[in-house]
């Protein structure tokens, strides 16, 4: 385990895309890992990003998904692998 920087960059003009901060969620599929949530900080015009770690599973998987939430019905998600 170690700390990571996440950085999510979002494009339009939307007002959706105003706020200082946005939710990073991270979570594995299919097995419950506690809550693992990354706050996002507004570091330039559209950009965010934030340090958080991605836990080690005991079962030894490394699928996780990433959940960013950006208003209450705008929440893009997508998956990816981890290696050690």
């Amino acid at each position: 385990m170690q700390e990571l920087l996440f950085e999510a960059s979002v494009s339009g003009g939307s007002p959706l895309f105003s706020a200082d901060t946005l939710l990073l969620d991270l979570s594995m599929p299919g097995m419950e890992m506690g809550k693992n949530e990354v706050t996002l900080r507004k570091a330039a015009e559209n950009l965010y990003r934030g340090t958080g770690v991605i836990v080690k599973c005991p079962s030894g998987r490394t699928l996780w998904r990433a959940t960013l939430s950006i208003s209450e019905t705008l929440k893009p998600s997508f998956t990816f692998n981890v290696r050690e």
